[in-house]
This record gives structure tokens, sequence and C-alpha cells, in this order.
């Protein structure tokens, strides 16, 4: 008795198809990644090399360079993958970004302390994450503070309540070192010589004097 497949089974069987042909594609570019390079190495002997090294220039281009890389690009591409599909199933937007939440601006705070403390690389980028993941959960915690609304509606606002509130804070920044660029410019006209004249460093001194700091 043969079984009549409902639209249901169909669309599992179309989903299936197409994660195993974008499987296939994924594992095909990865092979193929690990031929390309200054130093060329066959389809034949990647696969050799892989499963019986052979201790030459071909194991060591493959095992020690290339596939390290091709292992960690797929392992970032999945990553980047699954955070921004959570982000499109919990906004239904499929244009959604980082940016919404704040994710962007944390890591790139965690960045900069990273940097300014002087911390090697892996450490910046353990700052970077931390910051990013603190962003959300900041957002978060106030969005659940506030009741009788979506909470989704709360996220975005949340998030666009400080975009303002920094880009404010970056605005005034920014014209303060605009004027700083230009008293600093106007200074180096002035003593843009070997030798400058008496009359060139009392100007500069008068300005100084006036602006009440020290450039």
């Amino acid at each position: 008795m043969k079984s009549i497949a409902g639209p249901h089974d169909h669309a599992v069987i179309r989903r299936f198809s197409v994660i195993a042909g974008l499987g296939l594609l994924l594992f095909a570019g990865a092979g193929l990644a690990l031929t390309i390079g200054p130093y060329p190495v066959p389809v034949t002997q990647v696969v050799t090399e892989l499963l019986m090294p052979s201790g030459g220039m071909g194991e060591i281009v493959i095992w020690n360079i290339r596939l390290p890389r091709v292992l960690a690009a797929m392992l970032v591409g999945a990553a980047l993958a699954s955070a921004g599909a959570s982000y499109q199933i919990l906004f239904r937007n499929p244009l959604v970004s980082p940016d919404i939440l704040g994710v962007s601006s944390g890591a790139a705070l965690g960045a900069v302390i990273g940097i300014f403390l002087s911390l090697p690389v892996i450490a910046i980028q353990g700052f970077a994450f931390l910051g990013g993941l603190g962003a959300v959960a900041l957002v978060i915690f106030i969005s659940r503070a506030v009741r009788g609304v979506d909470q989704t509606l709360v996220l975005v606002l949340t998030e666009k309540a400080e975009f303002e509130r920094r880009g404010g804070d970056l605005a005034a920044r920014q014209a303060d070192w605009e004027a700083l660029a230009s008293r600093v410019g106007g200074e180096a006209v002035l003593l843009n010589s070997d030798q400058p004249d008496a009359a060139a460093i009392a100007e500069v001194v008068s300005r100084r004097q006036q602006s009440g700091s020290d450039v």
C-alpha cells in the first residue's frame, strides 16, 4: 500500500534538500580553499595529506596554514549566521542589525578599554565580547522594567534613546576637537618656519593665554 505524502512532508523534504545542498556546497568550498594559494596543492594531494600526512611541504601548508584558517572561517560564519537568525526571530524583521540592541557599541567600548589598558589581542577580543554582552544585558534589564508595553518595542526604543545620547556626546566632542584643531592649525601657520620671529611667538602665547588652556 502506497503512502501519500502531504504538503507538510513535501516541505520537510524540500527543507532537508536545501540544507543538504548548502552543506555539500560548504564542504566543497572548504576543500577548494585548501588547494588555492601561492603554493598550489592538487585535490588528490590534499586528500592524501588529510588522511596520511607525508611530513613534507604539503602537510605544513595544509595542516599548519590553510586548514586552521578554513575552520576558523567556518566557525565565525556559523556564529554570525546564528546571531543573525536569533535577531531576525526576536524582532521578526529580516533586515535587523546588531546596532539595534547596542551590541556594536558595547563591543567597541570593551575593545577601547582593552586597548587603553595595553592588553594583548586575545584580552582585547574578550573585553569586546563582554562589552557586547553587557550592552545587551543592560538593554534587556531596562526593557523588562517597563511593564504593559510590547517588549520588542521597548528594546528598540531603549537602544534608540541610548544611541541619541551617545550621538549628542559625540557631536559635542567632535566640535571641541574641531575647535582645537583650528587653533592648533593657526599656531602651526604662525610658527611654520625654522626660526620664527618674536612677533609670531608673542601671538601664539597671547592666543593660549586668552583660551586659558595649554595646547
